[in-house]
């Protein structure tokens, strides 16, 4: 899901016209010639049917994914985007249509959401966390399991993208400023404003074969609360693609000849075809 503002805001200003076409050679064309070199062509130098079918795809690109996209959904993709540390700033190659405000906007949206629903979800740092049973009310220190969040392994996913490239250059564990957000000197001890910490950490370089959430799991103790909330924003599918292959491998195993099936033999088939195959 972090990955859809970057996606089509990309789509939506290189598609622009006062962004040149790029054609380059590429190795599988039938008639390529390496000794060729790369063609930028103005959008005015187009040919007329390319021309006008280029306008007519970033218009509607732009109404359908910017102009009329209900508020809810851009404000689920902003922050989703936002959550995910090489996006977090909303800066990344091909950026120039989000604007100053967006990217206002996003931080609100942010912020509003996590203080609403995820701010004391684990770890409130202005309580202290109740000594366990059996233990010493003196005893110095709280419980591991109160500052600790019980982050879950889940599979690691590959993203196809790799079209974007970095635009701020600095790795995401690096101390933040200390005048916006101090880290503590034990790194496992979880920030007092956990969102200001997040924020004013410098943007990951942009790498295609990477995983968010394991990110936020390594993070997690500095960030007990935004880890829960980035855990449910980026393990949220950004399309409907994979329940709708499932749909059509359904029709394939309910065949003709597979009519009399119980569905429980169809839910087994499916199951093995999925997790076996």
């Amino acid at each position: 899901s972090s990955l859809v503002v970057p996606t089509l805001y990309r789509l939506m200003a290189t598609s622009s016209k006062s962004h040149s076409v790029y054609f380059r050679n590429r190795d599988e064309d039938e008639y390529n010639d390496p000794s060729a070199n790369a063609v930028t062509v103005a959008h005015d130098d187009l040919q007329v049917k390319i021309r006008e079918a280029r306008e007519r795809y970033h218009e509607r690109l732009t109404d359908r994914f910017h102009d009329s996209i209900p508020l809810s959904v851009k404000r689920y993709w902003f922050v989703s985007a936002m959550l995910d540390p090489r996006f977090k700033k909303l800066s990344f190659d091909g950026d120039t249509f989000i604007k100053a405000g967006m990217r206002r906007d996003g931080v609100k949206w942010l912020s509003e959401e996590y203080n609403a629903s995820f701010k004391h979800k684990v770890h409130d740092p202005s309580r202290k966390a109740a000594p366990p049973a059996g233990s010493n009310e003196d005893d110095e220190g709280t419980s591991e399991t109160t500052a600790a969040f019980l982050f879950q392994p889940k599979r690691r996913k590959v993203t196809s993208a790799t079209f974007f490239k970095p635009r701020v250059p600095g790795e995401a564990n690096q101390v933040p400023t200390p005048a916006t957000a101090p880290l503590p000197k034990d790194e496992d001890v979880p920030h007092d404003d956990e969102l200001a910490a997040y924020l004013s950490l410098p943007q990951v370089d942009w790498v295609s074969d990477w995983d968010a959430l394991a990110w936020w799991e390594k993070n997690a103790k500095k960030f007990p609360n935004l880890s829960v909330m980035a855990r449910q924003y980026l393990g949220c599918p950004a399309t409907s693609a994979t329940v709708e292959r499932l749909f059509s491998q359904v029709g394939i195993s309910f065949s003709p000849k597979r009519q009399s099936a119980q569905a429980a033999t169809v839910a087994d088939i499916i199951f093995t075809k999925i997790n076996v195959a």
